[in-house]
């Protein structure tokens, strides 16, 4: 039997920023809208982490405001791009599926 991969993660945090809808570039109709929490890191390092809604994910941030505590849901994506030197780079998105304002 093979082995499993899973690719859905949570984290809790502050929302810092939620930004407006654009084109993703490169792209003639996709869309995301991003928004970058705060979080912590084995409770002690305190990180900034941005988070792309895409299409209809997007409608998600409409009632997200800077200083809302959120319960986001995501999935890692990756990508390997060459550049014109022959250069390979890795870029590493997080892409969100779920976003809830925490009320608590």
């Amino acid at each position: 039997m093979g082995k499993t991969q899973v690719n859905e993660f949570a984290i809790s945090g502050k929302v810092l920023w939620v930004g407006m809808p654009g084109l993703i570039p490169g792209t003639e109709s996709l869309m995301k809208r991003t928004i970058v929490m705060e979080g912590w890191v084995l409770s002690k390092y305190k990180q900034e982490f941005a988070f792309d809604f895409v299409n209809d994910n997007m409608d998600m941030l409409n009632n997200i405001r800077e200083g809302d505590w959120v319960n986001i849901d995501f999935h890692l994506r990756g990508r390997k791009h060459i550049d014109g030197g022959g250069k390979a780079r890795w870029f590493t998105n997080l892409e969100g599926t779920s976003c809830i304002v925490d009320r608590e």
